[in-house]
């Protein structure tokens, strides 16, 4: 299986699913969610920045530790 986009093409709703089938929390998952909705991303190339953001509807934060362990709790039941 190759993993090396996996936590770009995560859908929210699963994600959020998944967590509260997992027992976390209904109100943390919530949480979890809205933050990851409100991601914001700039494209970078050749050492400039694009100065508009680019809103992700999809995908989870790739530094986040919850992220890993929810992108294999979702790979696990698929």
């Amino acid at each position: 299986m190759d993993y090396s986009q996996c936590f770009d093409h995560v859908c929210h709703n699963h994600a959020t699913m998944c967590m509260k089938h997992l027992g976390i929390s209904k109100k943390l998952a919530n949480v979890l969610k809205y933050s990851w909705l409100r991601q914001k991303r700039y494209i970078c190339w050749d050492h400039n920045v694009d100065p508009n953001p680019v809103y992700a509807h999809v995908g989870l934060p790739q530094g986040d530790g919850l992220s890993r362990w929810l992108s294999t709790k979702l790979c696990q039941t698929r």
